[in-house]
């Protein structure tokens, strides 16, 4: 394996990992690199507390809007979800997974194909 930048650190203080042909699509459950570990850490804690996705909700229209959202996630509350769906004008669509963890929609199946297909279907739509 080759090393490279990581595109995904922050500019200052740029680290060094390895390269790999695997996308984010093909890559095994955990990401690209075997070195990556989920964890909550205390900038993504800093960002769970301090981010306002309300005001995103309120800017959005009106433009069309799609929420994909597990029925429980410990870190994005389907409460959050509902609201900001209630904020959005329309076009909108607020799509429910059985999802019981916040990376089950990026990492497990089957939830990542139905995710990907209401995006489809969403954007077949609106774009």
């Amino acid at each position: 394996m080759r090393w490279s930048t990581c595109p995904w650190w922050p500019r200052r203080g740029r680290r060094r990992c390895r390269a790999t042909s695997r996308s984010p699509t093909t890559a095994p459950p955990g990401g690209a690199s075997e070195h990556w570990r989920n964890e909550v850490t205390r900038a993504s804690v800093r960002e769970l507390i301090t981010v306002d996705n309300m005001t995103g909700a309120d800017f959005l229209s009106p433009k069309p809007g799609l929420i994909v959202h597990g029925v429980v996630d410990r870190f994005c509350s389907p409460e959050g979800a509902e609201e900001a769906y209630r904020r959005m004008d329309e076009p909108k669509r607020l799509v429910w997974l059985d999802a019981k963890l916040h990376i089950d929609l990026y990492d497990t199946e089957p939830h990542v194909t139905r995710a990907v297909e209401a995006v489809t279907a969403f954007f077949g739509e609106h774009l």
